[in-house]
């Protein structure tokens, strides 16, 4: 994939992607990048908190039925947005 390949060759702690594309609802972009890059993923965010001292990040998430969950990941790691970006803080 195109995008990885141009990420591959610099430096990042943290990468956001969308949570799906806007005409397919598909899903797909964000995975295959972290998947290429063998990085980790975390879908539908709401909410980062990223420490590049620290080398982590603490994301909160939307589930279904409205539930939340927070998670801790190393970075670097790929972030996908809930597609509310008026709520991602």
């Amino acid at each position: 994939m195109i995008l990885a390949s141009a990420i591959a060759g610099r430096k990042y702690d943290l990468i956001l992607a969308g949570q799906a594309a806007a005409d397919t609802n598909d899903g797909q972009v964000g995975y295959e990048i972290a998947n290429l890059l063998d990085i980790p993923v975390i879908s539908a965010a709401t909410e980062i908190q990223a420490s590049p001292h620290d080398r982590t990040a603490v994301v909160e998430r939307k589930l279904q039925q409205g539930y939340r969950e927070r998670l801790e990941v190393t970075l670097p790691a790929l972030v996908s947005v809930d597609r509310n970006p008026e709520e991602l803080r």
